[in-house]
């Protein structure tokens, strides 16, 4: 037995020794090759590589954004987002890129990114002194993401340096702080497949009264066999927008959820969102709603349709009419299977009074007459079908029925009586329109 712990701890020293004299330089020689690889793809995809400096275990380089259109079609084709409206958004930034290789236990790389230039669009729209406030934002580092990538590269971590600034504007001054903005995630064959991120609190006020608060979030994602296929929740504790003490509005415990099925190249989505709380407060008075809940879903397009809306120049008409006649060749349905507040406390009442409930479908009516669509587009109209059932409480009814924005719609929509409750069923068929299984005219 002492032999071989001997015999351990001499392969242990061995190893330690190669690693720390030759093994590691290797190793950091073979990542740069890794960064050179990546680098060359980014170039090839919209972003150009500039003042690249390299040393024995670290490197600079900078990260100019600069073809968009090309930008969005690589990022979408690794499974993130990105339409091209958004990406020309960013056309013109400069990253800041420090690498540090083998940079301890986890880190294969460890990666600094901050800006040392703006966007053209977000520069054109800046003041002479907002533009002054962004050198200082930019001099100072004070927006800095630092990424950890592992040694298998398949895995990631990373943070937002915690943010505590005053910016002096041109009309106004900004007090900025964030505290614990993580995320982190997993790849395989570069493509994203599950992800995390949370924020334990973001907020920004400004001397005007101006406030917007997020408290304690947390979000994930999950990716399928293909990115239709995925799941993903996204959770805040709070959530505020004020303006001044006259205008406030506070949300209290969300709960987003979202996730998508495929069978034969068609795909469903499915959205859920919950709300304990809402609390207006307004000039005429103050609102609360207490238990929303929504539930909707899509169900039936063509992953081979939306695969190429995605990718369509959105200027082409004629390419962008091709596309929209295959996604409405299928049987594509959307359900608001759960749309509702328990609880709703307005201004002309003290106590909160029971609120509503919608369940509603509609779905494409076949066949389509597209050369006749494509002379009259409203005509699309005809090929819609709609079924809508509500349920009012009573009290919310007569409250509705006294704003007069809502008195001559009142007298249309004649109700069902049931119990402490007003029901109303519409059906919408090829331009006809039944209310409570009555022609609407």
């Amino acid at each position: 037995m002492r032999k071989i712990a001997i015999g351990i701890s001499s392969i242990t020293v061995l190893f330690l020794i190669y690693y720390f004299t030759i093994g590691k330089q290797q190793a950091i020689d073979e990542l740069k090759v890794a960064v050179d690889r990546e680098l060359k793809t980014l170039q090839k995809s919209g972003f150009t590589i500039e003042d690249r400096n390299i040393s024995k275990d670290s490197e600079h380089f900078i990260i100019h954004y600069a073809d968009s259109k090309k930008i969005a079609k690589y990022l979408n084709s690794k499974n993130i987002e990105m339409s091209v409206d958004n990406s020309r958004e960013f056309e013109g930034m400069r990253l800041a890129t420090d690498i540090h290789y083998l940079d301890g236990l986890y880190s294969a790389i460890s990666v600094d990114l901050y800006p040392i230039s703006l966007s053209n669009e977000l520069v054109e729209s800046l003041s002479v002194a907002d533009k002054k406030t962004m050198e200082r934002i930019i001099k100072e580092k004070i927006v800095l993401l630092h990424v950890d990538i592992n040694k298998l590269f398949n895995s990631f971590r990373g943070a937002l340096k915690d943010i505590d600034t005053t910016i002096v504007s041109s009309d106004d001054n900004f007090t900025i702080s964030s505290k614990g903005v993580k995320f982190g995630g997993d790849f395989d064959k570069n493509i994203l497949i599950s992800s995390y991120q949370k924020i334990n609190r973001a907020e920004v006020t400004s001397k005007v009264g101006l406030r917007l608060l997020i408290d304690s979030s947390n979000g994930s994602y999950e990716r399928g066999d293909t990115a239709y296929e995925y799941s993903s929740s996204y959770e805040i504790k709070s959530l505020v927008a004020q303006l001044g003490k006259s205008i406030k509005l506070s949300i209290d415990d969300i709960d987003i959820k979202s996730d998508g099925k495929t069978k034969d190249n068609m795909a469903s989505i499915s959205y859920s969102m919950k709300v304990s709380k809402v609390d207006i407060i307004q000039p005429d008075g103050n609102y609360m709603l207490n238990g929303i809940d929504n539930l909707m879903s899509v169900e039936n397009f063509s992953t081979e349709a939306l695969e190429k809306l995605t990718k369509v120049d959105r200027s082409d008409k004629e390419a962008v009419a091709r596309v929209m006649e295959h996604l409405l060749s299928k049987d594509l349905t959307l359900k608001v299977d759960r749309l509702s507040i328990k609880e709703i406390k307005e201004p002309s009442h003290k106590e909160a009074i029971d609120g509503f409930q919608i369940n509603a479908s509609s779905n494409i009516i076949k066949p389509i007459d597209f050369v006749a669509l494509k002379q009259n587009p409203i005509s699309i109209v005809d090929y819609i079908g709609a079924k809508v059932h509500i349920e009012l409480s009573d009290k919310l009814y007569i409250v509705l029925q006294k704003r007069p924005e809502m008195m001559i719609l009142a007298m249309i929509l004649k109700p069902i009586s049931k119990k402490d409750k007003m029901l109303f069923d519409l059906d919408y068929t090829s331009g006809s329109l039944l209310i409570n299984g009555r022609p609407l005219l």
